[in-house]
């Protein structure tokens, strides 16, 4: 199912919540800078299989939360760190707040 997050400067980000039969954990996938999701998509199908819900989303201005040319783009790199994250974890928190919750980082989401 897809999902809007929005930041706390907003910027909304796109995602997509991937639900479990009967779960016992949620899991954010931290992209890659530039990282399509697709490129989770095998890892995300096995957690979910696994009981656990998951979310895949993109960073402000790459992929899939792109709405404009990253050069047009007035966004810092840090306010990944400091907006887009936890926008994302406060988003799953909200959404399943009696589920413990685990975050995998590639690259710049670790």
């Amino acid at each position: 199912m897809d999902i809007n997050i929005l930041t706390d400067d907003n910027v909304e980000l796109r995602a997509t919540l991937y639900k479990a039969n009967n779960p016992k954990a949620v899991v954010l996938i931290n992209p890659g800078t530039a990282t399509k999701t697709s490129y989770y998509l095998p890892f995300a199908q096995y957690l979910r299989e696994d009981g656990f819900h998951v979310i895949l989303w993109n960073y402000r201005g790459f992929c899939d939360s792109k709405v404009s040319h990253l050069k047009d783009c007035h966004h810092q790199y840090s306010d990944i760190g400091r907006y887009d994250i936890p926008a994302v974890i406060d988003t799953a928190k909200r959404l399943f707040n009696n589920l413990p919750l685990y975050c995998i980082g590639h690259s710049t989401g670790g």
